[in-house]
C-alpha cells in the first residue's frame, strides 16, 4: 500500500548498505542467502508497481532517485559475497529486478549506481548465471521490456555516450551488456548490435583496457579483455565474418592483441587458445579477402616493431604471430604481382597473365618472379 511503501522501501535500503557487512562476516551472508528469495520478491513486486519516473510508486510521494537506489543496492548485494553469487543470481525474481532497472531511465540516479548495474548485468549474462533454460539474453529482452531492438538501442546510446567521455570504467561497464548480448545465442539481439556498429566500440574498449599499467587496477578490466578475445570469433561469424573482422581490424585489434602478449600466461586457458586461433589460424583463412589484407596491413604499420619484439618474441604467441607475419608477406607480395597485371580484370579478380581467378594468387606469383 502506498502508506507502506515508504517504510519498505527504507529497510530495503538498510539491507543493501549492508553489502560491506555481507563481504567480511559469514553470519550476516548466510542470512542474508536464507531471506534472499524474500528480499527479491519485494524488488518485483516494487518494478511490477513502477508507474512513471515522476510518480515511481503510485499515490506515494516517493522520488525517483530514492526509489530507484533502494531497489538497486539492495539487489547488488547479491554481488557483495563472490562465493554466493551464482546462488542468489540463480533467483529468478533477483534477476528480473536487475533487468527492470537497468532498462529504466539513469537520469537523477547516482552514475555509480547506474554503472554498477550495467556491470552486473553484464557479468550474469557473459558468465550464463542461470538456472533457467532460456538464454540469459533473451531473458534480459522479455524482463526489461523493451524488446530485441530496444534493447539494442540502449545498449549501444549508453556505450557511445561512456566512449565520448573517454572514462573507460564507464566504458568498460557498458562494454560488458554490450559483448555478452553480441555473443549470445539470441540471433535477433546478436544482428541489431552488430548493425549498430558494437564491434568497432567493443575492440576501442579492449584496445584502452589491454594495458598492462592499468589492466590489474580492476579485476574487471582483466576479465573483459579474456572475454573479449574467448568470444571474438563468435562475435564476428555473421554476414561471413568479413565486415566485422575488418572493423575490429580498423578499431585496434591488432595493437590490442600486441599489448596483451605479456599478459597471456596470466590468463585463462580458453582465451589464451582463442588467442592462438585467431592469430594462427581465423586472420591467415581470410587474408584472401581484400579488405581483411588491407585491414592487417594498415594495423601492422601503426605497430612500433619493437613492441612485437618486447611483447610478442618473448611470450607463448611467437610462433603464431611469426607465421602469421610470414602469410602476410606472401599475400602482400601476391597482391603487388597483381596488380602491375595491367589487363587484370578487377571485377572477376582474375590475373590476365595466369588466368588463375585470385587475385595475386601464390601460383602468379611464382609465374612472375
Amino acid at each position: 500500500q502506498p502508506t507502506w511503501a515508504a517504510f519498505v522501501l527504507k529497510i530495503l535500503l538498510g539491507t543493501g548498505n549492508s553489502a560491506n557487512f555481507v563481504a567480511e562476516d559469514n553470519a550476516m551472508a548466510q542470512a542474508l542467502e536464507e531471506n534472499w528469495k524474500i528480499i527479491t520478491r519485494w524488488v518485483r513486486l516494487f518494478c511490477d508497481k513502477f508507474k512513471s519516473t515522476s510518480e515511481p510508486f503510485p499515490k506515494a510521494k516517493i522520488p525517483y532517485h530514492d526509489w530507484y537506489c533502494a531497489l538497486a543496492l539492495v539487489i547488488f548485494v547479491g554481488h557483495a559475497d563472490i562465493d554466493r553469487a551464482r546462488r542468489l543470481w540463480s533467483d529468478s525474481d533477483a534477476r528480473y529486478g536487475l533487468y527492470r532497472l537497468w532498462g529504466m531511465g539513469v537520469q537523477n540516479v547516482p552514475p555509480n549506481v547506474a554503472k554498477m548495474c550495467a556491470s552486473i548485468v553484464g557479468l550474469i549474462i557473459l558468465h550464463q548465471i542461470s538456472e533457467e533454460e532460456e538464454e540469459p539474453a533473451s531473458e534480459l529482452v522479455k524482463f526489461s521490456g523493451l524488446g530485441e531492438d530496444g534493447v539494442a538501442h540502449l545498449c549501444m546510446s549508453r556505450m557511445i555516450k561512456a566512449s565520448r567521455t573517454g572514462n573507460v570504467d564507464d566504458m568498460r561497464d557498458d562494454a560488458y551488456v554490450v559483448l555478452a548480448l553480441a555473443a549470445s545465442r539470441c540471433e535477433t539481439l546478436r544482428s541489431a548490435l552488430l548493425k549498430k556498429k558494437a564491434v568497432p566500440y567493443l575492440t576501442r574498449t579492449f584496445l584502452k583496457l589491454a594495458d598492462l599499467k592499468t589492466i590489474h587496477r580492476d579485476n574487471k578490466n582483466l576479465d573483459f579483455v579474456e572475454k573479449f578475445l574467448w568470444v571474438f570469433e563468435y562475435l564476428t561469424q555473421p554476414d561471413g565474418s568479413i565486415p566485422y573482422i575488418v572493423q575490429a581490424l580498423n578499431h585496434g585489434f591488432l595493437q590490442g592483441v600486441v599489448k596483451c602478449g605479456p599478459l597471456l600466461n596470466s590468463f585463462r586457458v580458453d582465451s589464451v587458445n582463442a588467442t592462438k586461433h585467431i592469430i594462427g589460424h581465423l586472420l591467415i583463412t581470410h587474408l584472401s579477402h581484400h579488405s581483411i589484407l588491407l585491414g592487417v596491413l594498415d594495423a601492422l604499420k601503426d605497430i612500433p616493431h619493437e613492441d612485437i619484439k618486447r611483447r610478442i618474441d618473448s611470450g607463448i604467441l611467437k610462433p603464431m604471430w611469426k607465421n602469421f607475419e610470414r602469410y602476410v608477406l606472401e599475400r602482400s607480395a601476391s597482391k603487388a604481382i597483381f596488380d602491375r597485371c595491367d589487363q587484370s580484370d578487377m571485377s572477376t579478380s582474375t590475373c590476365s597473365q595466369v588466368r588463375k581467378f585470385y587475385k595475386g594468387s601464390p601460383m602468379c606469383f611464382l609465374t612472375n618472379t
